[in-house]
């Protein structure tokens, strides 16, 4: 089943102590980081779009998940970017993409979560709680600078959400039941 986020996110800043200041932009770019160190989203869809370079970076869309592929003869890495490299590369960190050219347009293929008429993620019900747990962690941060006593807790929220990611991830790779029976077939063959 898949949910909208405007659930998650007000339960997320409740928990945290603050559901008055929600900005749903950035919420919305908060619970794809989620989804992205998560991993192992099963719900995606493919589109091609064209993002704009202006001061050598741009904004991904709003439901970027994974690059597929990059066009314009442009090469992707992971780390490192060499901004004297005569062949135009990029990279993606949170949602920003950063290049060695200072402007341009690039065309991308991706992988996309899915979303709502509002053009924000919906995400499937098993990542409810650790989505949830990144973002009290999240609108702690928010509020560190004026009350730094938040920090235990949110180093607390921290290691729940690594903890709740690493169940998602291992559930999503663990066979079913009518999986390990096939497995178990063909072996026995």
């Amino acid at each position: 089943m898949q949910l909208t986020i405007d659930e998650v996110a007000f339960e997320a800043a409740t928990i945290s102590g603050d559901a008055t200041n929600m900005n749903m932009q950035v919420v919305s770019r908060w619970v794809m980081e989620a989804i992205r160190k998560i991993g192992l989203y099963q719900v995606v869809d493919y589109k091609t779009t064209t993002v704009e370079v202006e001061n050598y970076s741009a904004d991904m869309p709003i439901d970027f998940y994974r690059l597929i592929d990059l066009g314009n003869s442009c090469q992707y890495v992971e780390h490192g970017l060499n901004m004297n490299s005569p062949v135009p590369t990029v990279a993606i960190n949170n949602c920003k993409l950063r290049s060695n050219f200072s402007k341009g347009s690039l065309t991308i293929t991706y992988m996309a979560i899915p979303t709502d008429e509002n053009n924000r993620p919906v995400i499937d019900e098993d990542y409810y709680e650790p989505v949830k747990l990144f973002l009290v962690s999240k609108f702690l941060e928010l509020r560190l600078m004026a009350r730094p006593e938040l920090l235990n807790m949110k180093a607390y929220y921290d290691n729940e959400f690594r903890q709740a990611a690493g169940e998602i991830r291992g559930d999503k790779q663990m066979p079913t039941g009518a999986d390990m029976r096939r497995i178990i077939r063909e072996r026995l063959k």
